[in-house]
């Protein structure tokens, strides 16, 4: 992850056919990429396909693919089902038109949305698991929002403060190194901390275990500013800061990733704009 570097692209507007899994639509509104600066060679891919529901920030007020196929009547039902897994276990699944209840251990529980956007209020903890004080020692974020975002890897904090002052939970070894959001330990430490971050939406619990706090090595050029700047053996940890809130966007949303969403399964019900979550074999 590396939210230091502006990623550039540019092209044109036009329309194709947009076929997936056999289920084609005609004339769908596609942007065409024809110019990328360098970055994205180090991670070459094809292309973004969103599947939010509609929204006055899509381009051109533009109908997303799963809408058509709803229109269309080419689905039996308007909900999709993302079953991400740990890149060890593999074999991750899109359904289209329903879920695939062979992945989930337990219910579907629907999330309260609390806007257009798959969001929802939420209760964040933070348990350190090695602290001596009896339950352990908590942090306890109230009143807070969260997007669920299947298109962001890490977890997201609003603001750089918001951040800091989540990290203080989990161990103050964690340190701002980079104005953009980057949050670093050194990797000799990482193994000393068992915090186990939970997300609480409602009563319905999602929660990232100790093994995720890191998501890899950061280069020393990244660690910029405080107590680690210019170290070479850092790890960059799961919360990034620099969200929304920093952009002048509302300074209490978070965004949950990949990172936690690859424990559960999630139904995203598009006709209600409403999520549910389910267990699954990989959940904590």
């Amino acid at each position: 992850m590396d939210p230091t570097t502006t990623w550039s692209v540019s092209g044109f507007e036009g329309t194709d056919v947009v076929n997936v899994g056999g289920l084609p639509v005609q004339n769908q509104f596609v942007l065409f990429a024809n110019n990328q600066s360098v970055e994205w060679a180090q991670d070459p891919f094809d292309g973004v396909f969103g599947m939010s529901i509609p929204s006055s920030f899509a381009t051109n007020y533009s109908t997303p693919y799963f809408q058509r196929l709803i229109d269309n009547g080419e689905v039996a039902e308007g909900t999709y089902g993302f079953y991400i897994s740990p890149i060890n276990v593999g074999h991750a699944e899109l359904t289209l038109g329903g879920v695939d209840l062979s992945k989930t251990t337990g219910p579907l529980r629907p999330l309260t949305t609390i806007d257009n956007y798959f969001s929802h209020v939420m209760d964040a903890y933070v348990a350190n698991l090695t602290d001596i004080i009896p339950n352990g020692h908590r942090g306890h974020f109230l009143g807070q929002s969260a997007i669920l975002d299947t298109g962001t890897s890490n977890i997201v904090a609003p603001t750089n403060e918001a951040a800091t002052a989540f990290y203080q939970f989990v161990s103050p070894k964690i340190q701002l190194v980079n104005t953009a959001g980057i949050y670093a330990v050194p990797c000799h430490e990482i193994k000393d901390i068992a915090a186990e971050i939970t997300f609480d939406f409602g009563g319905v619990l999602m929660k990232v275990p100790s093994s995720q706090l890191s998501v890899g090595p950061l280069p020393a050029d990244e660690a910029i500013m405080g107590p680690y700047s210019g170290q070479s053996d850092l790890c960059q940890t799961v919360v990034n800061g620099g969200g929304i809130g920093s952009f002048g966007g509302p300074d209490f949303m978070w965004i949950v990733g990949a990172t936690a969403l690859k424990f559960y399964y999630t139904a995203w019900d598009y006709a209600n704009v409403s999520v549910s979550v389910a267990t699954t074999v990989q959940s904590v």
